[in-house]
């Protein structure tokens, strides 16, 4: 996740700068082109934005769970979960077009709520 963290700071001007920064994920709207990003939609969802973390960790467990749907399980990979998926991950992260996500330093603010009358 390191190395992962460190390609998408480089990617927000000024994070660098701010170590202890957490990264944002956000979704653009753009309809996914491939299966990483028709993943990538599938978890963050209604969501819009997620932290760069979460997400990695999230597309890991994604990874894990199908592998044991394809019968993984026989491969003793159910001992390990999904720590074996980070690299996996980590190529999904780097993957994404710009068009599809972008990487921001801050979360955005939320959508304003409509007033109940």
């Amino acid at each position: 996740m390191i190395k992962v963290l460190a390609h998408l700071r480089s990617l927000v001007s000024g994070t660098h700068a701010c170590p202890r920064c957490r990264l944002w994920i956000q979704l653009t709207g753009e309809t996914p082109r491939d299966p990483s990003e028709r993943l990538i939609l599938s978890i963050v969802g209604d969501r819009g934005q997620v932290p760069v973390h979460w997400l990695e960790d999230h597309l890991a467990r994604e990874l894990y769970d199908a592998e044991l749907r394809q019968g993984g399980a026989s491969l003793d990979i159910g001992v390990w979960g999904p720590f074996v998926f980070p690299e996996e991950a980590a190529r999904i992260l780097q993957s994404i077009r710009p068009e599809f996500a972008h990487v921001t330093g801050t979360r955005a603010a939320p959508a304003p709520q409509p007033s109940q009358a």
